[in-house]
């Protein structure tokens, strides 16, 4: 995670359909991204027992504030391409079919840009994202990982396992 907080090199992403809010979170380290209309996020980890460790708790709080990142990932609702655009967590909503005509317009935008003061400008704006993983990334994946031993998460899993879903 670190080498992407500090690559320079700009480069966009998109989401075409379900994912966490943790993997939403990386594409949010993209310079530009896009999400199709058929697209969802949804934070998984305390639904399931777990602390959200991993993206979701670094960089959510980043992009929505402190109460609305508390209610995302304690309550793990899911979240649509038009609230994720609303709230920032994508910059913008495409048809699914234009999904990888936006990514790559764009990547081609960015790619006109003068370089060197695109890429230092991207790296002055991560070193936000630095230093809030600096202070949050080890505690939190420490606890993530705690928790997956835990008889709440250990008991939601073996119901998943036994009943399917």
């Amino acid at each position: 995670m670190k080498s992407i907080c500090r690559s320079t090199a700009p480069f966009s992403g998109s989401v075409r359909r379900r994912t966490s809010l943790s993997r939403g979170s990386r594409s949010r380290r993209n310079s530009a991204s896009a999400a199709s209309a058929s697209s969802q996020s949804r934070p998984p980890h305390v639904n399931v027992g777990l602390v959200a460790g991993d993206g979701g708790a670094l960089v959510l709080p980043l992009l929505v504030g402190l109460p609305r990142a508390k209610e995302l990932l304690f309550l793990g609702g899911r979240v649509s391409p038009q609230e994720a655009v609303r709230l920032g967590i994508a910059n913008r909503m495409v048809p699914a079919d234009e999904l990888l005509n936006e990514a790559m317009e764009l990547a081609e935008q960015l790619a006109a840009m003068p370089a060197q003061a695109l890429r230092e400008t991207k790296r002055v704006v991560n070193l936000h994202l630095e230093q809030a993983m600096a202070a949050v990334l080890e505690p939190a994946l420490l606890a993530e990982r705690e928790t997956m031993h835990s008889p709440d998460h250990i008991s939601i899993i073996e119901k998943i396992i036994t009943h399917g879903g």
